[in-house]
């Protein structure tokens, strides 16, 4: 039996007391995270390259890798540069040390986190990339939370898309921006009740809601934002193939 095999937690999540840090998001006053130490991280990526982000849950780290993490409630729009995958670290031989971020799930690494004054230390993390149907399994567990969340927003959301946003698809061009034609949006809009076609049932250990607004700053309790969410959704799907 390899050390791989006998090796459980490598991986050691740490309080962040960064001076740059304090100073930009706790306002002097970081909160306590209690230090723990944990197996694997997950992280949400399109195509290669890092989020900056790692997460103990899978579905956290998914809406970093189905709309990235630029987009924000005041300036909607979505990052389309390649598959999505997720990141999962791998086994190692020497602990490393990781920083929670300013909530109190997902961990910071990499050029921002280094800017914040912490480690490089992350920077020597490898990863290896989730197994396509393993992630296609995961991914309809995440969409079925997006659909079911709220039923009444997601009537609200279609009704939004088929009689509101195809009927001014060029103003909504304008507010939203996809990496996308805009036939391609058309179609999009058309198709998204198909995203419930293969949706599962799962738990994902918390809130959707919470996962997606994490990552971009949209809430999905507002049918306007769901709807941008499940045409970036439908978007995917049909280029990737995911699900």
């Amino acid at each position: 039996m390899s050390w791989e095999d006998i090796l459980k937690k490598p991986y050691t999540m740490k309080n962040p007391n960064f001076p740059k840090r304090q100073s930009k998001y706790f306002g002097g006053n970081v909160p306590n995270f209690d230090e723990r130490v944990v197996e694997v991280l997950y992280q949400g990526s399109q195509g290669v390259g890092s989020s900056e982000y790692m997460t103990t849950n899978i579905y956290e780290a998914m809406p970093y890798a189905l709309f990235g993490s630029q987009g924000k409630e005041d300036d909607p729009h979505f990052r389309l540069s390649g598959k999505p995958i997720i990141n999962i670290t791998k086994k190692i031989k020497d602990n490393k040390n990781v920083y929670y971020d300013f909530n109190d799930s997902t961990a910071m690494t990499g050029r921002e986190h280094n800017l914040q004054g912490g480690s490089s230390e992350e920077d020597e993390i490898e990863y290896e990339v989730m197994d396509g149907n393993l992630f296609n399994k995961h991914y309809r567990i995440f969409k079925n939370k997006v659909l079911t969340h709220n039923p009444m927003t997601t009537a609200q959301a279609y009704h939004f898309l088929e009689n509101n946003l195809l009927n001014d698809i060029d103003a909504a061009l304008e507010a939203v921006k996809y990496v996308a034609t805009k036939d391609q949006v058309i179609r999009a809009i058309k198709g998204v009740k198909r995203l419930g076609r293969n949706s599962i049932n799962g738990d994902i250990g918390g809130s959707v809601n919470m996962f997606i607004g994490n990552a971009i700053g949209m809430p999905i309790t507002d049918y306007r934002f769901l709807g941008f969410i499940l045409i970036q959704l439908r978007l995917l799907e049909m280029k990737y193939n995911i699900g």
